[in-house]
């Protein structure tokens, strides 16, 4: 995937931003309905990765839900030797029936940056709480990763570059 060649091409580290769009509309046509607790896999994020920041923008008003719908974002597998697994690492709770169109999910203080050691893992969105879950509405996940992978010794030419841009 796009995720695991993050800056694996140079010497030089880049921070990006990676975003997923979550269409509940387009999900409830195609798998059984959602329900509390349930685990949505938003992206892969590669080993040897520094989370700069993470979390979510409701795009447009979910519908259908009851009036207790919360979400969490975080990890549910640990990484070896990095984060561990919290599946409201980033943001806790967030109430997306109260929140408007461009609202952003408040993220835990704190937390960042976190660290992926030597094995992959996911960012997972969790409907936390909901007596009936959302049938509509989008919210994007979004995350500013940078690869900290070692990319091998600098020569004295790329490190004068480095230097002098």
């Amino acid at each position: 995937s796009f995720l695991s060649t993050l800056n694996k091409s140079s010497n030089s580290t880049t921070s990006l931003m990676f975003c997923s769009l979550y269409d509940f509309s387009v999900k409830r046509n195609n798998a059984a309905a959602l329900a509390a607790n349930d685990i949505l896999q938003v992206f892969t994020l590669p080993k040897d990765t520094l989370i700069m920041a993470a979390g979510f923008e409701v795009e447009a008003v979910l519908t259908g839900e009851s009036n207790d719908t919360t979400f969490n974002l975080g990890i549910t597998t640990a990484s070896t030797g990095g984060i561990a697994a919290d599946v409201d690492e980033f943001v806790a709770a967030f109430d997306t029936d109260a929140a408007a169109a461009g609202a952003y999910a408040t993220m835990i203080p704190g937390v960042f940056p976190n660290v992926l050691g030597s094995a992959a893992t996911t960012l997972d969105l969790e409907l936390e709480a909901a007596t009936t879950a959302p049938t509509g509405g989008k919210l994007r996940v979004w995350a500013v990763l940078m690869n900290i992978d070692n990319p091998g010794s600098y020569d004295a030419a790329a490190a004068t570059r480095d230097t002098l841009a």
